[in-house]
C-alpha cells in the first residue's frame, strides 16, 4: 500500500475519534485537508479494511457502518437504543473448544441496552 497524505490522516482520524462513519472521519479529515472528499476516504477506509487495519462495524447508529482502527482482538458491545459502540475485551487464551485451532479474526458483537438507556 503505497503512501498517501489523505490515507495517513484518515488513520491518525480513526485513532483520534472512537467508531466513527465515514461521514465524522471526512470532517476531521477536512480540517487538515480541506479539499478531501468523501470518496477518497470511502476508497481509501475500503482499502484498509481490505487489508485487515481497519476493521469496519455494520452495526450502531441507525445502521451506519462505522470504523475501528484499533487493529488488537476485541468484541463490541452496541446499544439498541441509542447505537452506541463500546470496546469489550476478550480473554487472553482461546475459548474452550478452540484448542488446537488457530484463530485469525474475532468477531464478536453483543447487543442490548447501554446504562444510560437502560436507566431511562
Amino acid at each position: 500500500m503505497n503512501y498517501s497524505k489523505q490515507r495517513e490522516a484518515i488513520v491518525m482520524a480513526l485513532h483520534t475519534l472512537y467508531h466513527p462513519t465515514a461521514e465524522e472521519i471526512h470532517a476531521e479529515v477536512a480540517k487538515t485537508l480541506p479539499k478531501v472528499s468523501l470518496g477518497t476516504v470511502y476508497r481509501n477506509l475500503t482499502q484498509l479494511v481490505d487489508r485487515g487495519i481497519v476493521r469496519q462495524l455494520v452495526e450502531g447508529e441507525k445502521g451506519k457502518a462505522h470504523f475501528d482502527g484499533n487493529a488488537y482482538p476485541h468484541a463490541h458491545f452496541v446499544c439498541s437504543a441509542c447505537g452506541r459502540i463500546v470496546d469489550v475485551p476478550l480473554a487472553e487464551q482461546a475459548p474452550q473448544g478452540l484448542q488446537g485451532f488457530v484463530v485469525e479474526q474475532t468477531v464478536c458483537t453483543y447487543k442490548g441496552l447501554c446504562p444510560e438507556c437502560a436507566g431511562k
